[in-house]
């Protein structure tokens, strides 16, 4: 499975918002982290986030485009 996913940094706490839609249909879904955009630590906030949420293990989610961006694809192979 292939999600886009839109990260808001420095946040107050780690949450998964729900999913936007677009005016074009396309479903993306937010996640606040608490971490820094410093040196990965968004990007493993973002992972642990997801793997909690999803109940899978982190080694199943991979950032497959914008490890520098805000808006990302992510791979969830289980």
């Amino acid at each position: 499975m292939i999600i886009e996913v839109k990260v808001i940094v420095n946040a107050s706490k780690n949450e998964v918002v729900g999913f936007e839609q677009d005016l074009f249909g396309n479903k993306t879904l937010k996640i606040k982290v608490n971490a820094v955009p410093q040196n990965g630590k968004a990007n493993d906030a973002l992972i642990r986030l997801l793997a909690t949420y999803f109940n899978i293990s982190k080694g199943d989610i991979t950032i497959i485009k914008g490890i520098t961006s805000r808006t990302k694809l992510i791979k969830i192979t289980k």
